[in-house]
């Protein structure tokens, strides 16, 4: 395989994902399998209860809007794991494991059927506060105020802020 730039350095066009016979192979395999599976028992959950006319709406579309999430979280491990990148694995983990403790719950609150506590719901709001605070301090606060970040993180911020900075 040829690559677009170096590896190395900057952010190339692609990166070469490397399969070797590790122990991170294995645990990017393993995240992979158990990703699949609760996807799958996911949506098998969602769609009965759709069409048995037994969905929570606003549970449903809870659990749909996190999706993505749950996405970034398995590439953002995947990577870390195929690059031996872990300077930001353990803050990963953390989301990662709030996101899915909250992924659950809101799972668990699908069927309109059955109770909805009030913890749930307080553990649900809670996590989403939380990540909301936590990512605005270290992508936001860090990164781009206090000028923490990397040039690919804060280009974009210092081109934005040069364009409603205008001195005429």
């Amino acid at each position: 395989m040829f690559c677009l730039g170096p590896y190395e350095t900057g952010i190339a066009g692609y990166k070469h994902v490397y399969f070797n016979s590790t122990i991170n192979t294995f645990k990017m395999w393993t995240i992979t399998v158990i990703g699949v599976i609760f996807l799958y028992e996911s949506f098998k959950r969602l769609f009965a209860l759709v069409l048995s006319r037994n969905l929570r709406f606003s549970m449903g579309f809870l659990f749909l809007s996190s999706i993505h999430s749950h996405y970034y979280a398995w590439w953002a491990h995947w990577n870390y794991w195929n690059d031996d990148f872990y300077s930001l694995w353990y803050h990963q983990v953390f989301f990662t494991v709030s996101e899915s403790i909250s992924s659950l719950l809101v799972i668990k609150s699908l069927d309109r059927r059955k109770h909805m506590s009030s913890f749930a719901i307080f553990m649900i709001a809670n996590i989403a506060i939380f990540h909301i605070f936590a990512s605005s301090w270290d992508q936001f606060i860090e990164t781009v105020v206090q000028h923490q970040g990397h040039m690919h993180q804060v280009s974009t911020a210092t081109f934005s802020g040069a364009l409603f900075n205008c001195h005429s």
